[in-house]
C-alpha cells in the first residue's frame, strides 16, 4: 500500500511569467481575485503522469 509522502505531485505552471499561458487558465478576460479555470488545472494535473 502506498503511503501518502509517496503520492505527492508537485508541478509548477508559469502562470506569472506566461502571459499566454495566464490567459489560458482564465476565467474572463479581467484582472478579478480567483479567475482561475481550475476545471483546466485539474485537466493538467490528470494528463500528467506520475513521476
Amino acid at each position: 500500500m502506498l503511503r501518502p509522502s509517496q503520492t505527492i505531485f508537485h508541478q509548477t505552471l508559469a502562470l506569472g511569467t506566461e502571459a499566454a499561458l495566464r490567459r489560458r487558465f482564465m476565467v474572463v478576460d479581467a484582472p478579478l481575485q480567483g479567475n482561475m479555470r481550475f476545471d483546466l488545472l485539474l485537466e493538467v494535473h490528470d494528463n500528467d503522469p506520475a513521476p
